[in-house]
């Protein structure tokens, strides 16, 4: 490691180390094993942050509603939660929330040594808001080639495309669910504090099978209901 220096804390959660390398970063990194510690690398700081409780019931709510959205669909789909994304190549390392194969998830299936170097980056990733880092996660996630990101800070849910020239843009579809109205998903997750976890999670099934699954026998589903 190069000559490091602990940053100021602007919050009691986190650190950040400057000058580190890749290989001081990935040997940090590794050294934490499962702790319950996020590393964020930026190809010369390192942030290494704890979560909130709010923080990590917002990332498990957000996942179970894609989820509940894939089988509702049919579709196969590969979670590998927050597993640790980095490449050398690219100096560049992070934890999602979540991170999703969907398009790639036959190039995935059943494996346990996933490396970014080798292997594709996940299809889609979730990144909870309520507590921002200190380094730019969504540089980081494009340095990465990740498709598409789904960010949520509590209020306000986005979609952000990878598009040419490597830089994300806000958009009015997601690719890996093109037919999801997103305001009808942000309204579920508005739902979530008035009725709890659960109860909006079935409201939110019933919904799909009702707008976006197409009726037993072919043909299109009806157009998504507007509340």
């Amino acid at each position: 490691m190069a000559t490091a220096e602990l940053a100021i804390q602007t919050e009691p959660n986190r650190f950040v180390l400057d000058g580190v390398d890749y290989q001081a970063y990935k040997k940090a990194a590794d050294a934490l094993g499962e702790r319950p510690f996020r590393a964020t690398f930026d190809g010369q700081r390192v942030e290494f942050m704890t979560t909130s409780t709010r923080h990590e019931g917002w990332k498990r709510f957000v996942g179970r509603m894609l989820e509940a959205l894939s089988e509702e669909l049919g579709m196969d789909i590969a979670c590998f939660g927050s597993m640790t994304m980095r490449r050398e190549d690219m100096e560049r390392g992070l934890e999602p929330d979540e991170c999703y194969y969907i398009r790639n998830e036959p190039l995935v299936r059943h494996r346990l040594d996933l490396d970014l170097d080798q292997d594709p980056p996940p299809d889609l990733a979730v990144e909870i808001e309520v507590s921002r880092s200190l380094l730019n996660r969504i540089a980081i996630y494009a340095a990465l080639g990740v498709p598409e990101v789904w960010r949520f800070d509590g209020e306000r849910f986005q979609v952000l495309l990878h598009e040419e020239g490597g830089r994300y843009e806000p958009a009015e579809a997601s690719r890996s669910f093109p037919t999801l109205p997103l305001d009808e998903f942000a309204r579920f997750l508005r739902l979530r504090e008035a009725t709890g976890d659960s109860a909006t999670i079935r409201a939110f099934r019933a919904w799909v099978r009702a707008n976006l699954v197409p009726p037993p026998g072919g043909g299109s589903p009806p157009p998504p209901a507007v509340s």
